[in-house]
Parts: C-alpha cells; sequence; structure tokens
C-alpha cells in the first residue's frame, strides 16, 4: 500500500478491484449490487482524506432531508463545507465505456429539478 501523506495508507488498485469483485459476487441483484456499491462510494467520500476535506455530509438520495418525490437518477447528494450541493450518480459496471443512462445535460437537468 502507498500512502498519501496523512496517517491512513491509500488503498492499492488490487484491493479496491478485489472489493469491487466481491460486491459483484455476493449480490443478489444488480439494484443490490447498486446499492452496496452506493453505499461504497458515500462511506469513500465522508472517509477518505481529498473527499472529506471537500464533502461536509454526504447523503443517500432516499436519505437526503430535501429529496423530491420524484426519481431523478441522482444516487447521492454531497454539501460541501461551502454549503453548496452536489449531485452524484453512481454506477457500478463491469467494463469500462458500459455505464448508460442519463446524458450530462439531462443529468444536469435533473439535478437542478431536485435542488429547487
Amino acid at each position: 500500500m502507498t500512502t498519501t501523506g496523512t496517517e491512513q495508507p491509500a488503498p492499492s488498485a488490487g484491493a479496491l478491484s478485489a472489493l469491487l469483485d466481491r460486491i459483484a459476487a455476493n449480490a443478489a441483484s444488480e439494484k443490490d449490487k447498486g446499492t452496496v456499491f452506493e453505499r461504497m462510494v458515500k462511506a469513500w467520500l465522508l472517509t477518505d482524506p481529498l473527499w472529506k476535506q471537500r464533502f461536509a455530509e454526504v447523503w443517500l438520495w432516499e436519505q437526503w432531508p430535501d429529496r423530491p418525490s420524484m426519481d431523478t437518477g441522482i444516487d447521492l447528494v454531497a454539501r460541501e463545507h461551502s454549503g453548496e450541493l452536489c449531485a452524484i450518480q453512481c454506477k457500478f459496471v463491469s467494463e469500462v465505456g458500459e455505464a448508460k443512462g442519463l446524458e450530462d445535460d439531462d443529468f444536469a437537468g435533473t439535478a437542478k429539478m431536485a435542488a429547487t
């Protein structure tokens, strides 16, 4: 493992790959795989030295207190230390380039709608 200049070692690419393989192997369904991955990303954003400097809070979409009732394709909402909100979409895919769904403009539009 390498270090990032903090007291915590940075995970190696091999360790991350092994974790993702384990999530994929143990998931009961594609939905379950996605849910576990979203929770992993949330934990990473709150504990990684770089990201925890940026985000004060991170919620799963269904836990965000200001969530509208419509499904917008947003998986996580993060509040920066400045108070700004960030919409985050997580995709667990097996190959680079496999992620499909909202285009960037569509995602930005739904994120803006969710924030208003």
